[in-house]
């Protein structure tokens, strides 16, 4: 029985352009990202810098890393199956990214992130994306960064698909401590779906969101505005005594909460998110390290 409901997913998927991205995961960005750091402040995360969290919010996020920066992260996404139209398990995702500062050219990062249903129904289905991003200070107050995405999902044969993207993003200092952003996602894509046979594109709708932000030693505060849905994000991040993060947040339609604990050089982060729309809890849990 869970094979017939996955084969009838994947035709679906391969006759319906509104279908194909199943659960988003080749448009990065529009609601939740990936971070956990980023969802317990409410998906405000355009306009922060210096940190690995950033890099699937806007790749020049990562001009001014002072170190190398690894992190990675495992979300769960407690949805209510019928809210995406088809019967189902919950969605789980992952994500493992690694960043080196500028030495000379240009910060680089390297990032793999993996969505799919939390259980084995028979058939494979996952949207995965692969990417690497660069970013560069280009004058005392401007970053620039852009990535390129391999993306492609896994399913049952002889179906398949895959494409390419770009993400351009920039960030300007009005002051040290407040700073402007602006990303554009998917600018360019070329995702295309086949049966084997026959074959379609899928044309991804760029998405562009910019954003504020005050970032200080202990406290973080920052709003997101996205085009063309017109939904904002807002949050905040305090740091008490060097150790623990507390983050509060508002995602679109849904507030979030969020919780950090540092030691060292190594931060482990949860986040919540009680999702209004699709009536469904989003669960982040994530790990960083700085060397």
């Amino acid at each position: 029985m869970r094979k017939i409901v996955l084969l009838v997913l994947a035709i679906i998927i391969l006759s319906s352009v509104s279908y194909a991205q199943t659960y988003g995961g080749f448009s990065e960005g529009p609601s939740l990202g990936w971070s956990p750091r980023a969802m317990g402040m409410g998906g405000a995360f355009i306009a922060i810098e210096g940190d690995i969290n950033g890099i699937t919010y806007n790749p020049a996020s990562i001009a001014r890393l002072y170190n190398s920066q690894f992190f990675i992260s495992y979300n769960y996404l407690g949805l209510n199956p019928e809210s995406l139209g088809f019967s189902g398990s919950n969605i789980t995702g992952t994500i493992i990214s690694f960043a080196v500062p500028d030495k000379g050219m240009w910060a680089s990062a390297l990032y793999y992130s993996k969505i799919s249903p939390d259980e084995e129904l028979g058939v494979s289905y996952s949207e995965n994306v692969i990417a690497y991003s660069i970013s560069k200070v280009l004058f005392s107050n401007l970053s620039v960064g852009m990535s390129i995405k391999k993306m492609w999902a896994v399913l049952p044969s002889p179906y398949n698909s895959e494409g390419l993207g770009i993400d351009l993003g920039v960030i300007f200092k009005l002051t040290p401590q407040v700073k402007i952003g602006a990303v554009v996602y998917d600018l360019y894509n070329n995702v295309s779906w086949s049966d084997g046979t026959e074959s379609y594109n899928e044309p991804i709708t760029p998405n562009i969101k910019v954003g504020l932000s005050y970032q200080s030693e202990n406290l973080v505060v920052s709003g997101n505005f996205d085009i063309p849905s017109l939904s904002f994000h807002v949050g905040g991040e305090y740091l008490f005594k060097k150790i623990i993060y507390v983050r509060l947040g508002w995602n679109i339609d849904s507030p979030t909460f969020g919780l950090g604990f540092k030691k060292d050089n190594i931060v482990i982060d949860y986040a919540l998110l009680y999702s209004l729309n699709l009536g469904g809890f989003y669960h982040r849990v994530g790990l960083s390290m700085s060397f």
